[in-house]
Parts: C-alpha cells; structure tokens; sequence
C-alpha cells in the first residue's frame, strides 16, 4: 500500500489510526474486489449467481485500466474507490447524454472516472464512522488525479446519495438529461434498474471538489497534525455526531 494520508481515531473507545492510500500489490486488489462482492451482494445490486469466487471485478478492473484508493485498518481494508483513466470511460457506455462543457473544453485526456466506493463495517459491535471513511478516500482520490493531472472526474450515483451530497454543498454536478443504456442482462442491471432509487450520471471540476475538501479537513471534525496526518476531534460536537451515527 502506498500511503497517502492517516487518520487517527477512536473505534469502540479504543484509539486507531486508518491508513488511505492506493492498493500497490496482488493481495490488495484482490480484497478490494472481495469488498465490492461483499457490499454489493448486500444491497442486491448484482443479478444473482454472478462473481461466483466472490470477487466482483469487470473489464476495467481486468484489463489493468483502473487503480483503487483503499482504507485500511490493521491489516483490514475497510473501504475503497475506484479511478478508471481515460478515454475509455464505462458512463459513456452505460448513459446517453450531451457532454458537459467542462469535457469540451479540457478534452477527455483531462478526465477520470470515479466508481464502486463502498465502506464496511468494521465490526458488528464497534461503530466506525463511514462518512468520515468516504470523505478522506475522496480526499485521497483527488490527490492522485492531481498526480495525473486530471481536471475532471465523471461518475454515476443513486438519486438519493446525489440529494445528500446537494444538501451538504459538496460540488458534484448532477446531469439533468441522460438515458440509461446499461444492457438489463449485465451483472450490475439490478443496481441500474430500480425506479424507486434512480442512477443518476454525475461529474465533479477537481479544483472545486479540492477546495471543499480542504475546508472540510480544516473545518471543526479534524485537527491537522502534519500534512499528511489528521486526527478526528474528540469533542462534545463529533461525539454527539457520532452517537447519531451522522459521521
């Protein structure tokens, strides 16, 4: 694994500390698919029987066109996202829409795209908070597309994740006119199509996701301890965010 930055926390009222950073071997990016299964097969998103040896991975993951940001603790990934480069980008695939202007202007060579994060549990006794645990593998996916110099990332969620994310000012752009072209015999068809939580196509400009990260990180939840190490804040204020299981 190489590191990019750490948290440390309390988990159970013991202190921990979560490593995010890319997946650099064989073994880690065979947990990563062994999560996504585990997530995914959860939340009924995969048409059943597919992945049999437990490892959901597709062409991109195969085909060595992606890298993933993981988030380990101990020896245990415990959440991941995945980079796709470009130009062969799978939402051009899986959606019909006009293309935005941030890509008519920066060209799909500047563009990424973001997929599959998923968090665990970290236990089933021990409450770990999972928004804090997206929020830094976002920060994290951010600095390595600013490695690669890209200035735009698409990406696809769930209609009710995109009102979220719009409620917090976090700055993904939904796009308003689109239709889905995902085929209904893919594996991941029951993920596409259910009416009651639409898949929404989605892009974010870096420098602007990047500034509210920054305010975020540097805000009230977190003290920066050095550039690369953040503790979570163990105040009045993150306690009762926590007991509300709102981090």
């Amino acid at each position: 694994m190489k590191v990019f930055k750490s948290l440390a926390l309390e988990i159970g009222g013991a202190p921990k500390e979560i490593s995010f950073g890319l997946a650099d071997t064989v073994k880690e990016r065979e947990e990563v698919f062994a999560l996504r299964y585990r997530v995914y097969t959860r939340y009924q998103y995969l048409i059943e029987g597919v992945h049999s040896n437990g490892l959901e991975s597709d062409r991109y993951d195969e085909e060595g066109k992606s890298t993933y940001v993981i988030a380990r603790v101990n020896d245990k990934i415990i959440g991941t996202v995945r980079m796709i480069f470009p130009p062969d980008l799978p939402i051009k695939s899986f959606f019909s829409f006009e293309v935005p202007q941030i890509e008519m202007e920066e060209g799909i060579e500047k563009g990424c795209e973001v997929s599959r994060l998923v968090v665990e549990r970290y236990s089933p006794t021990e409450y770990l908070p999972r928004n804090v645990v997206m929020l830094f593998l976002m920060s994290t996916l951010l600095d390595h597309a600013k490695e690669r110099e890209y200035t735009f990332a698409y990406g696809f969620l769930k209609e009710r994740l995109m009102g979220k994310l719009n409620k917090l000012r976090v700055p993904f752009t939904d796009i308003q006119e689109f239709k889905v072209t995902y085929p209904p015999s893919g594996p991941m068809a029951p993920y596409f199509s259910d009416p009651s939580d639409r898949v929404i196509p989605s892009y974010f400009e870096s420098h602007r996701l990047n500034k509210f990260m920054d305010e975020t990180l540097g805000g009230n939840l977190f003290e920066k301890i050095t550039e690369k190490e953040y503790a979570l804040k163990h105040t009045l204020y993150t306690r009762f965010l926590t007991a509300l299981k709102i981090l």
